[in-house]
């Protein structure tokens, strides 16, 4: 699967070591990895670091831990940074990802700091900004907040730190198309997200950055089946009437 998916020109979003070495195993490059998720470990950061994947940076402590490992392998990590916009999406809570308090990402309030942190980092090359504002989003409106946040947060980080965001990662979410879902059409998401993204290049003078989605649930969602086998059926005695 991974194999037709990179012919198909997909890029690899991973979230463990496991998956970045399937990404390396398939031939994708190490600029078309992007790393992600609330807690990388060490030995995980090496290889993203080898490999050249783009790591996105969760926390303040997770940028210290990249920085000290790049060093340790005399190369650079190159890095974008999760930001949380603050988006509520309709989901249900456990997928909310986006809300003030969440474990995810760093609130805008704090993104320009973090920028700045990494811009001090002699083993970091700041390459993009990220955000993931939840799962099986049914109603595409919250994408247009997140995008249209987002870009005015590459204008404020290329404005005060002379920062030049060179990939938007603006996350997945798009819902599976179940049989019991009212899923919108791909264009209705595609729409959302395109109109506040070239409006926001306009108005901050951006130098046409990459835009990455991950759609992964949507590409496969519906290609799998759970198939189970009853083994025991327990009554417990005191529930017999």
């Amino acid at each position: 699967m991974l194999k037709i998916l990179k012919e198909c020109g997909a890029l690899a979003e991973v979230v463990s070591r496991g998956e970045l070495l399937l990404a390396n195993l398939v031939g994708v490059k190490g600029s078309d990895i992007v790393f992600n998720g609330p807690y990388k470990d060490r030995e995980s950061m090496r290889l993203a670091i080898r490999l050249g994947a783009l790591i996105n940076v969760e926390s303040f402590r997770e940028l210290e831990i990249i920085d000290e490992e790049a060093k340790r392998l005399g190369e650079r990590a190159r890095i974008g940074i999760r930001i949380n916009p603050i988006v509520k999406t309709g989901t249900i809570s456990e997928w909310e990802t986006a809300l003030k308090g969440s474990k995810f990402g760093i609130d805008l309030e704090n993104a320009l700091k973090a920028y700045e942190k990494a811009k001090e980092k002699k083993n970091i090359e700041i390459v993009g900004i990220h955000c993931h504002i939840g799962s099986q989003i049914e109603d595409p409106r919250p994408y247009t907040m997140a995008t249209e946040r987002t870009m005015n947060a590459v204008g404020e980080i290329k404005r005060k730190l002379g920062i030049e965001i060179q990939v938007i990662d603006l996350g997945g979410g798009f819902p599976i198309p179940f049989r019991y879902a009212n899923v919108p059409s791909i264009k209705a998401y595609a729409e959302a997200i395109l109109k506040p993204f070239k409006e926001g290049i306009e108005k901050h003078d951006l130098n046409n950055p990459t835009l990455i989605l991950e759609p992964g649930a949507r590409i496969v969602g519906t290609s799998a089946l759970l198939l189970l086998k009853v083994g025991i059926v327990k009554r417990e005695e005191s529930a017999r009437k």
